[in-house]
């Protein structure tokens, strides 16, 4: 990265193989820095600190944390929006850590958005799984409790525990509707559609 804002070329020696070094190289490309390998050398034709372009998709910085925070401080500074993301173990990271001081330098950082995106759709399949099964499952349960207990086959304890247990679930479904509500509230906000 540094060679990338240089100005000249660097060439690197030994060079890692890894998947991390080849999202950072990934990204690199897609902000117009020429890149060369050949082998474990890379040769960096590097743009200056304003040279980088403005790119045309999202900077997917695989599985690699170490490229999305340094990209991170060296995107704050440029005259044009960007996308940071990676893989899946990626966007689940915390990166608060690095926002908000680029924040306080006065960069402006969205990533409210994909935070409340993962929240909603994480409330959302919790209440689906609410509605589509443990609902209706814990409703049979106690309809044969009952059942049993009408015909002497379950004792008064099994029945309130059955009921008790109907009476969790519901809850524990209402709060998932909430949740989902809260969270749905929170991603409109964060999108500005207040």
């Amino acid at each position: 990265m540094i060679g990338a804002i240089a100005k000249g070329t660097s060439t690197i020696e030994n060079f890692s193989d890894g998947k991390d070094c080849a999202s950072t190289i990934r990204c690199l490309r897609q902000l117009g820095v020429a890149i060369e390998q050949t082998g474990t050398t890379v040769v960096v034709h590097g743009v200056g600190k304003k040279g980088f372009r403005e790119p045309s998709e999202p900077l997917d910085c695989g599985n690699s944390g170490t490229t999305m925070r340094l990209l991170a401080g060296l995107l704050a500074g440029q005259s044009f929006c960007s996308v940071l993301t990676g893989d899946e173990s990626l966007q689940k990271r915390p990166m608060n850590r690095i926002i908000e001081p680029l924040r306080e330098m006065g960069a402006n950082i969205a990533s409210e958005i994909v935070s409340g995106r993962v929240a909603y759709e994480s409330a959302e399949s919790r209440l689906r799984q609410y509605q589509a099964e443990i609902l209706a499952s814990s409703s049979d349960i106690l309809k044969t409790v009952s059942f049993a207990y009408q015909k002497g086959g379950a004792s008064l304890l099994d029945l309130l525990s059955a009921q008790r247990n109907d009476n969790d679930v519901r809850l524990a479904a209402a709060q998932a509707a909430a949740d989902k509500a809260n969270a749905a509230a929170d991603l409109r906000a964060a999108l500005n559609l207040n």
